[in-house]
């Protein structure tokens, strides 16, 4: 889904932009040619998938969920601090909300889409209908002057020309096969001869430069984009340059009097005045361009420019690879990378609770496990699920404390004794623990804690050796040595 919205998003964004550009192009250069061009592209990046993408921001992923053991002692750790969990539960609520109603506007998208489609294919099947009916191929002298404009327009598939009693525009219909021109008879006998055989131009003139392909893209959009407001500005000036295109290009190759083509439009459009039938949208009529009196101008005035310079077209053409193949979105952090900034408590002032994890579940999004911490001393945790960050804080603290009395005992005086590891005390069960370096009282603590009813003290199993200012070595036989030992130096880092 979020695949589908950032590419329908990074479509509509782009092709705004390129509105804009083909109307300013538009409004200056006034080239038919060139803005029709532009503003085809348009339509056709709204409905082209992106070979690739350029992020312009960065967006947290909602990863599936966060997680510790020791680096060499693996340990199971338990509990977040409450603020943290309140932010990430208030994260994750945010995060579930966005989804919810992401899901509900893609329904919605897509609801619109398909009533959109089934509407417009019910009005297609009506339309070829009626005309099946009410129209039929044209006579055969109307077939010759068909055949002797195409070849002046430089046509050289020419399509069948088709009469209908029914009051239509003039039109080109192409729904698949083969494409056919509708003539409605009223023009046919309200015109002469040589008004009506410039309208059947204008019409192979659509044929010629293969604007019922076009059509299709136009229709495609709308039924993708229908809630894009963009669609239809394209679209509307789409088929106003469409218009003046087959106006140039009638007047480039017929050459009639400038003013003799106008008022055959004209005459045209005022048979159109009372037309009741609307023909689908797929359908390229005459009068579908609006802004006749634009039109009517530019055909009086002479600038109508046919043709675009070589250059030019493959200047735009090179642009519009380009731009069709660039798409525009986020960074995101991926939850199945594990490419979550590192978070570590180095700083021993710094608890746990206070680490970098806690900025990241704000940001609104969860940690994904495992997670290595880095403590004050070097050693490392490794988180494996966020029930364990309560004994994280606590061995933190352990340390903490430890380090700071190390520190204050340092600085009262020089003269200091330090234990030699291992040392194996006895618990007030009977049960053993082994005690591999300073970190090591973590697991004392952690113990009382598991078991909260017991207040003895562990016995310490002798003999132990201290270190006597790193010079010497000293072996402590009971309890009795130890408190000696304590008294006869002032101070006692690692042995409380």
């Amino acid at each position: 889904m979020d695949v589908f919205i950032e590419l329908a998003l990074s479509n509509a964004a782009i092709s705004l932009a390129l509105a804009f550009v083909a109307f300013a192009v538009g409004v200056t250069l006034k080239r038919p040619g060139l803005t029709h061009l532009l503003w085809l592209i348009v339509l056709v990046k709204l409905v082209t998938p992106s070979v690739m993408t350029v992020p312009v921001a960065t967006f947290p992923q909602q990863p599936d969920h966060i997680a510790v053991s020791i680096a060499g002692n693996s340990q199971p750790l338990s509990n977040i601090s409450g603020s943290d969990e309140e932010a990430n539960q208030s994260a994750e609520s945010r995060f579930t909300m966005l989804a919810g109603k992401t899901s509900w506007l893609i329904i919605l998208w897509l609801s619109g889409s398909a009533v959109i489609l089934a509407f417009s294919l019910t009005r297609v099947y009506r339309f070829n209908s009626l005309l099946s009916k009410e129209s039929g191929v044209a006579p055969p002298e109307l077939q010759t002057a068909a055949v002797r404009i195409a070849n002046r327009l430089n046509l050289k598939k020419v399509p069948i020309i088709y009469t209908t009693s029914t009051n239509l525009s003039p039109m080109v219909w192409w729904i698949g096969g083969k494409v056919r021109v509708i003539i409605p008879m009223t023009l046919i006998e309200k015109m002469d001869t040589s008004q009506f055989h410039l309208i059947l131009a204008h019409e192979l003139a659509h044929v010629r430069r293969r604007d019922y392909l076009v059509r299709l893209i136009e229709w495609l959009a709308c039924i993708c984009f229908w809630w894009n407001p963009v669609v239809y500005w394209a679209r509307s000036n789409l088929r106003n340059n469409e218009e003046l295109c087959c106006d140039a290009l009638v007047i480039s190759r017929l050459k009639p009097k400038s003013y003799t083509y106008a008022n055959s439009l004209l005459k045209a459009f005022e048979n159109l005045a009372s037309t009741v039938i609307r023909s689908p949208a797929i359908a390229s009529e005459i009068n579908s361009g609006g802004l006749l009196e634009r039109r009517f101008d530019m055909i009086l005035s002479g600038t109508l420019k046919r043709k675009i310079s070589h250059w030019m077209l493959a200047s735009v053409v090179m642009c519009a690879l380009v731009v069709l193949s660039v798409g525009i979105g986020c960074n995101k952090y991926d939850a199945g990378t594990n490419s979550l900034p590192p978070v570590t408590a180095s700083d021993p002032g710094q608890s746990v609770s206070e680490c970098d994890n806690k900025e990241v579940i704000k940001e609104g999004f969860d940690t994904v496990y495992p997670v290595n911490y880095i403590m004050p001393d070097g050693s490392t945790f490794t988180i494996e699920n966020k029930d364990n960050y309560r004994d994280l804080q606590v061995f933190h603290q352990t340390l903490q404390a430890r380090v700071e009395k190390r520190e204050r005992n340092s600085e009262n005086t020089t003269s200091y004794i330090e234990m030699i590891y291992p040392v194996t005390y006895i618990m007030p069960d009977g049960s053993t623990l082994i005690v591999e370096n300073n970190e090591g009282y973590y697991y004392l603590q952690l113990w009382y804690e598991e078991n909260p009813d017991s207040k003895e003290h562990p016995s310490m199993q002798y003999p132990v050796q201290l270190s006597i200012k790193g010079d010497r070595v000293i072996t402590i036989n009971s309890d009795n040595e130890m408190e000696k030992a304590k008294q006869a130096y002032s101070s006692y880092g690692d042995l409380n």
